[in-house]
């Protein structure tokens, strides 16, 4: 009789969103092309999209509407991608990336030293724990869904309410799958100006806009 195989599940942790990631390492390098760009960057296993750029994240790196003079937060950078994408387009500004994943923070710093980025600054932070005063003019970020609506939740109002400027605007991601349509519907009663602004594969990217207050 054939033995069978193990099937290896993973540990709490192996996820991208674990502080400490203990899966064996394995890098890969990666080419896409977004914002008009070309990008070449590293992964690791235990960080978030290791094997590819997900449609999700592409399609929020496409959607983002910049100035060029902006402060801007990639909460939960993971690899870095989509501030490292953004940056290009800030001349006068400038790319906050943040994540608890240690693993991701190195090939964050890694690949923005190898680009020679030089306004991007990495900060090793549990949502806004390490960032509790600053500001931003937009927030991004494909937040991690599998942490729950509390965490996603926590998330979204933090971003809004204590950390977007007066005028700013805050990206997020998701799919229906992910439960999208409930952030929406929580953004849209709250009577914040909430936008679907793209849609793609199962995914929107949905915008909400501090208003200046008058």
């Amino acid at each position: 009789m054939k033995k069978k195989e193990m099937v290896k599940v993973p540990s709490a942790g192996d996820h991208y969103f674990s502080e400490s990631p203990s899966a064996e390492h394995k890098r890969r390098s990666i080419f896409v092309y977004v914002r008009g760009h070309a990008i070449k960057y590293e992964t690791d296993s235990s960080t978030f999209s290791a094997t590819h750029l997900d449609r999700g994240t592409e399609l929020l790196i496409n959607s983002i509407s910049l100035k060029g003079d902006e402060k801007v937060l990639d909460l939960g950078c993971g690899n870095g991608i989509i501030g490292i994408a953004l940056s290009y387009d800030l001349p006068r500004g400038e790319v906050v990336m943040s994540d608890i994943n240690k693993r991701a923070l190195k090939m964050s710093k890694k690949n923005v030293k190898a680009l020679e980025i030089k306004n991007i600054r990495i900060v090793n932070s549990d949502v806004y724990g390490s960032m509790k005063d600053e500001l931003f003019d937009v927030i991004v970020t494909n937040p991690p869904y599998k942490k729950g609506r509390e965490v996603i939740l926590k998330i979204i109002n933090e971003s809004i309410n204590k950390h977007l400027k007066e005028g700013g605007s805050f990206y997020m991601v998701g799919k229906r799958s992910e439960g999208i349509m409930y952030y929406q519907n929580k953004l849209e009663k709250s009577n914040m100006k909430t936008e679907v602004i793209k849609r793609g594969s199962g995914y929107r990217v949905i915008k909400v806009t501090m208003e200046v207050k008058k």
